[in-house]
């Protein structure tokens, strides 16, 4: 029975000489790693140790440092996860150390921040604070840590001391280059976001106005299809009577009667120029979308006859004067002196003191024709606008008509002795032939097609209150 208890205890005491010898040499393997700068090897073979002997203060005091101070660096670089593991660590080994408790929560908070909106100027504030509590604790631990071992093997210490100090100062010069990199980091995202904000802005307006000019677009590509198909409900001729030619016949029966449309698209200019003063009388007034008129004066502005072409201004100076001038204009320059001579007699008409200009130089024309109808123009417009005119306009058209005395004496003597009413006269503008008057003879008499007309005024109107409808709409 001795025997038996005599081996147990040699077995015993021989088992745990081997633990403490195997301590010894993991320690001094963890040593040497660390002074090569091996420093995940250095841990492996100092936790073995510790686990191996936990209450030797040689190897935990030594194996605590070497946690803090790879933690430290970890913290540095911004890998938070490394540097709470190996705290962690430290903390088991030594659960009571207060200050890296505090280590460790200040990397736990930076990790896993509680949910708060911080002021730019504060989270930079707690940052510089985090960084120098880290400090003070790495210091502080480094000095509980020297004093722990100073019964140690010195000249291996020493080594570890100097390698932590090179350490501790590569950690602050990269904390400093972190914190400057981070502010530069956020002065350039400030400037991206803001630019990024207006461009977004800018993009969002972009599509905005495109969207709405589309709509805009088909809407009115809608109206002027309905206003396109109106103008050609306007141009229908009735099936009885397809040639407006017999209006210049006498034999024509007062009865029979034919529509706008027939008249302005008959072979004969001169019906159609009365087509075109009808067109004026009924349509131009009393319509008041002014756009389906003006599509259907366009043709005529191109018309080879001078009478359809001045007729066809004049009906469309009261609804786009500027267009109505400068068709008169070129009617002016035209190498066909009746075109001149119906440009000078529109002018007279519609009594425009920018078309005196234009008839003074047609005074000066080649043409005894066109210098006539220019100063009798010049003469309407003196008399019927003279209230309008300027003194030293008025003085000009003075000048030019005195110029031509003699000219407008005998065309008073012979307007007395035509007409008992000159100033009907001046505002007709010019003396009518002899088949324009068996024009103005007949008398158009309100038909069925007239009838339609009203009607189509009537739609015409309708449309007019659907577009405005429309643009209250958007």
């Amino acid at each position: 029975m001795n025997r038996i208890f005599l081996i147990l205890l040699f077995l015993t005491f021989n088992y745990q000489l081997s633990s403490k010898t195997a301590a010894e040499v993991y320690l001094n393997q963890g040593t040497s790693a660390y002074i090569k700068g091996e420093y995940e090897k250095a841990l492996e073979k100092l936790g073995i140790a510790w686990e191996l002997e936990p209450n030797n203060p040689k190897i935990k005091t030594f194996y605590l440092q070497i946690l803090v101070e790879r933690a430290n660096a970890f913290y540095a670089k911004k890998e938070l996860k490394k540097a709470l593991e190996l705290l962690e660590r430290a903390r088991k080994i030594d659960p009571g150390s207060e200050r890296v408790k505090k280590l460790y929560e200040i990397v736990k908070n930076e990790l896993y921040p509680p949910k708060k909106i911080e002021k730019k100027e504060e989270k930079k504030e707690k940052r510089v604070e985090k960084i120098r509590k880290v400090s003070e604790i790495v210091s502080s631990i480094r000095k509980r840590q020297i004093r722990k071992i100073k019964g140690l093997d010195r000249d291996t210490f020493l080594k570890i001391i100097k390698k932590s100090d090179e350490e501790r100062e590569k950690l602050l010069k990269r904390i400093e280059e972190k914190i400057a990199e981070f502010e530069k980091k956020q002065k350039r995202y400030s400037l991206y976001m803001i630019l990024g904000v207006i461009g977004g802005v800018g993009i969002i307006l972009v599509f905005i106005f495109a969207y709405f000019n589309f709509k805009l677009k088909k809407r009115e590509a809608f109206i002027v299809k309905q206003q396109e198909e109106l103008m050609n409900i306007i141009l229908k001729t009735s099936e009885a009577l397809k040639k407006g030619r017999a209006l210049l016949s006498p034999e024509n029966p007062v009865g029979n009667s034919v529509s706008i449309g027939e008249l302005i698209h008959d072979p004969n200019p001169r019906v159609r120029a009365r087509g075109i003063e009808i067109m004026e009388a009924e349509l131009v007034e009393g319509v008041e979308d002014k756009e389906v008129i003006e599509k259907l004066l366009e043709p005529f502005l191109e018309d080879k006859n001078n009478r359809v072409r001045a007729n066809a201004c004049k009906a469309l100076y009261k609804i786009n004067p500027e267009r109505a001038l400068e068709e008169l204009i070129k009617m002016s320059k035209s190498g066909d002196k009746w075109m001149r001579v119906s440009s000078a007699w529109c002018f007279g008409e519609i009594c425009d003191l920018r078309g005196v200009p234009v008839l003074e130089e047609l005074t000066k024309d080649e043409d005894d024709h066109v210098r006539k109808r220019a100063l009798i123009s010049l003469y309407r417009i003196r008399n019927l606008k003279e209230k309008d005119l300027s003194k030293e306009l008025k003085d000009k058209l003075d000048e030019v008509i005195d110029g031509h005395a003699n000219f407008i004496k005998n065309y008073e003597e012979e307007l007395s002795k035509r007409y008992k009413q000159p100033e009907f006269l001046l505002l007709r503008g010019k003396k009518k032939k002899e088949e324009d008057e068996k024009v103005e003879k007949i008398e158009i008499k309100e038909t069925e097609e007239e009838r339609k007309l009203k009607e189509i005024k009537e739609i015409l109107k309708k449309a007019d209150e659907i577009k405005d409808k429309w643009k209250k709409r958007e």
